[in-house]
């Protein structure tokens, strides 16, 4: 009896300590602070006075400090930013579309907000007349290097250095498109917005031309290295989706947009302005 006695202790005593070392294997798996990577890609990411800010950012700032981690901002050029978040094992980068390509080269949290995708004329430009996706190619536009709108624009007929500019960066867009170098813009509902305001124009300048479906172009996310800890990620994802059923995206999209919804301009398809206008 003694024997079985002091064999059952030995047994307790075994497996209480094994039960405190997966308690404490637990406790042990710290969450890893963060650098988040980004470019100037308003407004979704962008610099206000000398601070890195944007509805994306601004999203992700909200998931770290739910989850209680540090993450530092850091706004680099597109390509650099990229190479960086792939090297550092304790980054990130926002605002990036969820591409195949890319998939394997990140963790992913997601979607944060983005808006459908549309292309666009300058309102005054009555001879550019697109009536399906054929006649877009008949005209010229401008893409940034390395951009998530590659695949699609190709498959419309797109082709780099006959009806494609490439430029070095998003905002880069703008002055080929204003100057008539160039005669459409690919954007999304969210980022036209920004785009037109900081060339001094108002919704009333420009007009959708053509809608993309929206299955054709990937979603914004928060790509992770593939070092920091999958449990982390998990947590990260829930702290997103909290704060879309909280309703905390659609107020931190508004408060980076207080001006009243654009009213639709008399010569624009209002069915169109309507679908290019949808925000998610």
């Amino acid at each position: 009896m003694r024997i079985f006695n002091s064999i059952s202790f030995v047994i307790l005593l075994t497996c209480y300590g094994v039960g405190s070392a997966n308690e404490a294997d637990l406790q042990q798996q710290n969450f890893v602070d963060l650098t988040i990577y980004t470019e100037h890609f308003p407004p979704y990411n962008f610099q206000r006075q000398g601070t890195i800010t944007g509805i994306n950012v601004a999203i992700v700032r909200e998931i770290c400090e739910q989850v209680g981690i540090d993450c530092q901002f850091v706004q680099l050029p597109w390509k650099r930013a990229y190479r960086m978040a792939e090297q550092n094992t304790s980054a990130g980068l926002v605002s990036v579309a969820r591409l195949p390509e890319r998939e394997s080269s990140f963790n992913w949290i997601g979607p944060l907000v983005s808006g459908q995708n549309c292309f666009y004329k300058l309102a005054r430009r009555y001879d550019i007349v697109v009536n399906k996706a054929n006649d877009l190619a008949n005209y010229k536009l401008a893409v940034s290097k390395d951009n998530a709108y590659s695949a699609i624009l190709t498959e419309l007929g797109f082709v780099a250095g006959q009806n494609m500019l490439l430029v070095t960066s998003k905002i880069g867009v703008l002055d080929p498109f204003l100057s008539g170098r160039t005669d459409l813009l690919i954007n999304s509902a969210t980022s036209i917005k920004a785009y037109v305001g900081s060339a001094n124009l108002s919704m009333h300048d420009i007009a959708p031309v053509f809608m993309l479906p929206q299955s054709k172009i990937a979603s914004n996310y928060l790509a992770l290295n593939l070092a920091v800890p999958d449990f982390q990620r998990q947590k990260m994802q829930l702290a997103l989706s909290n704060l879309r059923q909280a309703n905390q995206l659609e107020k931190i999209r508004k408060s980076f947009f207080q001006q009243p919804k654009s009213q639709i301009p008399a010569n624009v398809d209002s069915q169109l302005w309507e679908q290019c206008m949808v925000e998610n």
